[in-house]
């Protein structure tokens, strides 16, 4: 009797996958249904990403090198070592979930491997189009995490199959039921990346307009583009008198600030939408900050435009103006009133365990998987 050919999928992407919590998501649904995985990547320019352990997961990467003529090299490098692991490996499907991992898709395509695009971000610039309207062509699938920048991508990019997965936590994530706070004492949360738009200082400028009693607590890093941006917070916050009420706790991994979270009440989703950036205009499914504020029973506070206040509106958290005025107007609104907090808090947390949990949403690819390539 001849062995049994276990099932291989291949990530590949020119950044640190741990990064990006669908990658390690839908590597471990897989990985649980017996898929054998390797993530092949780079490391992060100034944070370590960990990647939770799997005995089916298996992740190398390359050192970071910044921009300029060796970042070229390095590139040069990981083809090399995408194309090295293609024959070493032997995947059943390679997974490219990046622009950057376009060309990489296309040479192991040449060899005959199967592939599957995850766009999870638009490129900023167009330089990598012609490679990924290519790609998007051969590749089995194409998945996006936002419906407009699927029509987008759909139009540009002519694909022939496509899939919209929210960029939500698994199950497992969810946290225990909140209990409901004893004092007046209302604490804010932020994670994520920082920067003037994901972070806005109205914030902060809101915190001195509703007493001592309202805290913010950010949890971020640093990108290369927003270098300083945890000095200006402190500065704005000392210059307002409410430095005692600003705590900067630096980068947590997933699992860290999921435990913090726990003893808070409200997420700040408070994003404003830049202009050249769609990626920030168009957030809603694609915004990891929004699922996790919500798998932590925490009432979730967010702009106040259509597409949020339709996704808050079963009675998830409350959308507000960009201005300190509108913003101190919840925040003390929701000091007074904890079980506001606890009640929409236990809404999107048992939301995430019914549908908006990464099994729920990973599903119909997981199906095209398991029909195409069956446990044999």
């Amino acid at each position: 009797m001849s062995a049994t050919r276990p099932r291989k999928i291949l990530y590949v992407q020119f950044t640190n996958p741990a990064g990006y919590p669908p990658l390690e998501h839908s590597s471990h649904i897989l990985a649980e249904e017996g898929w054998r995985v390797l993530f092949v990547g780079t490391e992060a320019d100034s944070v370590s990403f960990p990647f939770h352990p799997h005995d089916n997961i298996q992740v190398r990467l390359q050192r970071f090198v910044p921009p300029g003529v060796f970042q070229k090299i390095s590139y040069l490098w990981f083809l090399i070592r995408c194309l090295f692991w293609r024959f070493v490996f032997h995947p059943t499907v390679v997974y490219c979930s990046d622009p950057l991992s376009a060309p990489a898709g296309l040479l192991l395509g040449v060899f005959g491997s199967p592939v599957l695009y995850h766009e999870h971000d638009v490129p900023p610039v167009k330089v990598m189009n012609g490679l990924r309207r290519r790609l998007a062509k051969r590749a089995l699938a194409c998945i996006l995490p936002q419906k407009e920048r699927l029509r987008d991508f759909h139009e540009a990019m002519q694909p022939e199959q496509t899939f919209l997965v929210w960029n939500c936590p698994r199950r497992s994530d969810v946290v225990e039921k909140k209990r409901s706070r004893a004092d007046d004492k209302l604490h804010l949360f932020y994670v994520g990346s920082l920067g003037p738009s994901l972070l806005p200082m109205v914030c902060v400028e809101a915190l001195s307009r509703c007493g001592k009693n309202v805290f913010l607590h950010v949890v971020g890093y640093e990108t290369a583009g927003t270098r300083g941006y945890s000095s200006q917070i402190r500065e704005k916050a000392q210059a307002l008198g409410v430095s005692d009420q600003v705590e900067l706790h630096g980068f947590r991994t997933r699992r860290e600030f999921y435990r913090m979270a726990t003893a808070w009440d409200v997420g700040l989703s408070f994003i404003t939408p830049e202009v050249s950036n769609k990626n920030l205009q168009h957030l809603v499914g694609a915004s990891n900050k929004f699922f996790d504020y919500l798998a932590c029973g925490l009432l979730v506070v967010v702009p106040d435009s259509t597409e949020w206040k339709s996704l808050i509106t079963p009675g998830y958290g409350i959308s507000c103006p960009a201005t300190p005025d509108d913003l101190a107007v919840v925040y003390k609104k929701l000091a007074l009133d904890p079980s506001l907090c606890l009640s929409m808090g236990e809404n999107g947390r048992q939301r995430v365990l019914k549908d908006w949990n990464y099994e729920t949403q990973f599903s119909p690819v997981k199906e095209m998987l398991e029909m195409k390539y069956p446990r044999n």
